[in-house]
């Protein structure tokens, strides 16, 4: 069975969004890609196991 994606909406300014655009048309991405990939590094960073010396 197929999932259908879900939706996720942000209020911005007018800046921010320009902001986002900007970075987004640089890495060659879409706005959507851009936001997507940016939004998943920091939890997946902030909150990966980590290893501890023994």
């Amino acid at each position: 069975m197929v999932r259908k994606p879900e939706r996720l909406e942000a209020r911005l300014t007018p800046e921010q969004k320009a902001l986002l655009q900007r970075a987004a048309d640089l890495s060659g991405r879409t706005l959507t890609e851009f936001v997507i990939i940016r939004a998943q590094q920091l939890p997946k960073k902030r909150f990966a196991p980590t290893k501890s010396s023994s």
